[in-house]
């Protein structure tokens, strides 16, 4: 059967003789037994695949004689879950992408979910078939203890806690097969980065806070992983892109863009590592990208200014294709919003569709999500208030049109894909 097969930065790294192949570094290898394909990194290389966990066969009729994991995109049936904005029936759920229900199985309704950047864009990552986000163990309650929260596509659960004075942790990002984590230990402080283990909900450091001091870098907004690393965007006296390999304890300062507000959200696509910043008015923001070696380049400058900000957000690959929100923000009830969803086919960039308005407030895009052949956008509209819009979506070359409306874009939107696992 004839194809095409893109590769990128195929073997950047040579070919290391002289470690076992258990001591490879992610992306040293080119071929190799026991591998997969390393998605998170965008280099198109192998890592080691990760091993199953030991489960109990006392209940199995017949003896188990061996085992095999088989990394499937899920037994045919795909969750997506939008994040509503409200206190109650917090989430909605679909299957075939048309018809929308309140979520079942959540211990409670009150797990306030935290946000990457600013408030009005919550996060929520998708990692083993699950989706995870950030809130609170007693919910709305600004008092409750800082956690993170998993949901299965069956019932929610509880993953992990933090000290009770830490502020509110954020969801980033995933690396390795771990979370990425922020949170603050005391509000002034530097913020410290966690990677979380899924299964578990082990807690392991990386970097430390007082590198992010010295660069007056506080605040980590963004995060994912790149080149066998984690990097992360910083918000301070400008803005700052660090990274750092897991276990380090320094981070390494890459990139600075000293009139830029914040960063707001950063991913690996054919090779680059693309970040998008937010600006305040009269400055314009930046999208740019950093290849393998080093180089920074602009991609985009924002095409109006709005009367307080401006942002590139929540990139996102679909069908080979990156995304990327631009929005440009008005004050409340005075100004409209300029809204568009930009995308890049083969480094050549258009607009995918235009959600902006002329009413003061009008719509804004707050993430994207890419579930086989669609590509899904939570929408407020901000005339009034920040008023869920509901949720957008484009299949395959088609038309956007609105899949749900009445509430069910509070800004964060996931998708439940169980794996499979065969047993002979």
């Amino acid at each position: 059967m004839g194809g095409k097969l893109n590769v990128y930065n195929l073997g950047e790294k040579g070919v290391n003789v002289t470690k076992t192949p258990l001591h490879h570094e992610d992306g040293e290898l080119l071929s190799a037994q026991n591998a997969e394909f390393y998605a998170e990194a965008g280099l198109g290389g192998l890592h080691k695949r990760p091993g199953l966990q030991r489960f109990n066969t006392s209940g199995m009729t017949n003896p188990v004689k061996g085992v095999i994991g088989v990394p499937l995109p899920g037994p045919g049936e795909r969750a997506v879950h939008a994040f509503t904005g409200t206190a109650t029936n917090i989430f909605k759920v679909t299957r075939d992408g048309t018809t929308w229900a309140d979520a079942e199985g959540f211990a409670t309704d009150t797990n306030q979910v935290t946000w990457g950047g600013e408030t009005a864009h919550p996060k929520m990552v998708e990692l083993l078939g699950q989706f995870f986000w950030a809130g609170r163990a007693e919910g709305f309650n600004p008092s409750g203890i800082p956690a993170i929260f998993g949901y299965d596509g069956e019932m929610e659960y509880e993953l992990a806690r933090f000290d009770t004075d830490s502020l509110l942790p954020v969801m980033l990002g995933s690396h390795n097969g771990k979370l990425i984590v922020t949170e603050s230990a005391l509000a002034g402080a530097e913020d410290r980065v966690w990677l979380i283990d899924p299964l578990t909900g082990e807690k392991d450091a990386i970097g430390l806070p007082s590198v992010l001091t010295t660069a007056s870098a506080g605040r980590v907004t963004a995060a994912c992983s790149f080149l066998g690393k984690v990097w992360i965007g910083c918000t301070g006296v400008g803005t700052f892109i660090f990274y750092a390999r897991e276990g380090e304890l320094n981070w390494t300062q890459d990139h600075t863009e000293a009139t830029m507000l914040s960063v707001r959200s950063m991913l690996p696509y054919q090779g680059k590592l693309y970040v998008g910043f937010g600006a305040a008015n009269p400055t314009a923001s930046l999208l740019l990208s950093r290849d393998s070696a080093g180089t920074w380049a602009t991609e985009q400058t924002a095409a109006a200014i709005g009367a307080i900000s401006n942002h590139w957000d929540s990139l996102v690959i679909h069908q080979d294709k990156l995304y990327v929100i631009f929005s440009a923000v008005g004050t409340v009830g005075v100004d409209p919003n300029y809204t568009k969803v930009w995308q890049n086919d083969a480094g050549a960039w258009s607009i995918s569709k235009d959600f902006s308005g002329t009413e003061a407030g009008s719509w804004q895009v707050r993430s994207l999500l890419s579930v086989a052949s669609t590509l899904f956008a939570s929408v407020v509209d901000d005339t009034i208030t920040l008023t869920p819009n509901g949720v957008w979506k484009k299949v395959g070359a088609g038309a956007w049109t609105q899949s749900y409306s009445g509430g069910g874009g509070g800004g964060a939107i996931s998708v439940v894909d169980g794996g499979m696992m065969g047993v002979v």
